[in-house]
């Protein structure tokens, strides 16, 4: 597991809503507080995804909904499916579904031995989907999957008989299957319908990426060093170690000259264009531009940034917080060295040496009484909670 600050600072970065928001009303807001959904007792926490958050407490995992109660609880012996396994993972809600991985060890080195590891439970916490339940189904002459992977999406996983290579399982929420034998080596998750994956291409073991639809058939051919799953009719792909953008007939529609580039929701939409805006990093520094390749945020900043509800927050080399708008203009220059995202009525939460107010997006405070913590975050697809931690723990509040 990431370290907890470490974590914090993945989940400011990614989220998954992909709706362009108006910049919000500097006036709008002239009052807001905190409620706290949760005491600091958590240890890790993941994103609220389809109403839901996990939460880590020990060895314990739970869901907890948007109010703070517990709605799902890992510890009942039902969800450890056999003597000596351990929950070591799970994961956001996406479809309807979460992936809880177990292992024989509770280190960081997952073993998979003899056993069939992972399944899926749904909203309301049935487990719906075993590894177990599909190798069942195998014939003798298919490979036995390993493990899942990763969320479903499209209505599918994908998982495969690791450390044989080159087959690939398809499975459904049923259960049904299909394998394609000697496919890829590497692969993501289907957006858009199309699935970015990598096969060698030659004896010299040549590894390039292109896509596949949801059959397997080829619709852009392996050409790329790299390749990221598509998002709203764009993918980035990397040549000769620098990432442009390419659109669904495969066509380059910005050359490829970044080193770098940003992510909301890394582990499932991958939405880089987030309300207009993608930000990359060229020559070391981080900026934006259109989907058309226009620059439309000067490359100056030190860190990268994340739009949410007309706004992004960037971290300065100084340690403090810059609010701008989608048009690269400065909104605010705050001198806080902790900030969270605005939310949709126009606060964010920002503090100094572990003091914290509430501001409106004119930089103006908004709430005569302040809060104490060690630190805090606020996560994009969910810019009204508030991460907060005290000490080595984590809790939730909510700003409203």
């Amino acid at each position: 597991m990431k370290k907890l600050v470490s974590m914090i600072l993945v989940i400011i970065l990614i989220a998954s809503m992909t709706a362009a928001t108006p910049t919000l009303d500097a006036t709008k807001a002239t009052t807001a507080t905190l409620t706290y959904l949760t005491k600091a007792i958590y240890d890790d926490l993941g994103n609220y995804s389809e109403g839901l958050i996990w939460v880590k407490e020990g060895d314990t995992f739970q869901y907890l909904n948007k109010k703070g109660k517990i709605v799902i609880d890992l510890s009942d012996k039902k969800y450890i499916q056999e003597d000596h396994l351990y929950i070591t993972e799970v994961g956001d809600f996406h479809d309807g579904l979460a992936l809880i991985s177990l292992s024989s060890t509770l280190s960081d080195e997952v073993t998979f031995d003899d056993h069939d590891f992972g399944y899926y439970i749904d909203i309301k916490g049935n487990i719906v989907l075993t590894a177990a339940q599909i190798n069942t189904k195998l014939n003798h002459n298919e490979e036995r999957i390993t493990d899942f992977y990763s969320a479903f999406s499209e209505n599918v996983t994908i998982s495969d008989s690791k450390p044989t290579d080159g087959q690939i399982c398809v499975v459904d929420k049923k259960g049904n299957h299909k394998w394609y034998v000697g496919i890829c080596e590497g692969y993501f998750w289907f957006t858009e319908e199309l699935l970015c994956n990598s096969y060698y291409i030659d004896k010299y073991g040549e590894e390039k990426w292109g896509y596949v639809d949801h059959k397997f058939k080829k619709v852009i051919a392996a050409q790329f060093d790299q390749a990221r799953p598509f998002n709203q009719g764009l993918a980035p792909v990397q040549v000769d170690g620098k990432w442009g953008f390419i659109n669904k007939s495969g066509k380059v529609v910005i050359k490829a000259q970044f080193n770098n580039f940003n992510v909301k929701d890394i582990n499932y939409s991958y939405v880089i264009f987030n309300e207009g805006v993608a930000c990359v990093q060229k020559d070391g520094k981080w900026g934006g531009i259109s989907k058309t390749g226009k620059t439309i945020i000067s490359f100056k900043y030190e860190s990268p940034f994340v739009f949410v509800n007309g706004y992004a927050r960037i971290k300065g080399s100084d340690g403090t917080y810059t609010y701008i708008d989608t048009k690269g203009k400065t909104i605010i220059k705050t001198k806080y060295d902790d900030s969270s995202h605005f939310n949709s009525n126009g606060v964010a939460v920002v503090g100094n040496d572990g003091v914290y107010k509430i501001i409106n997006t004119a930089g103006k405070k908004v709430s005569d009484k302040t809060w104490e913590f060690d630190e805090t975050g606020s996560v994009a697809m969910t810019p009204d909670i508030l991460l907060y931690k005290i000490g080595d723990k984590l809790g939730i509040a909510k700003i409203h």
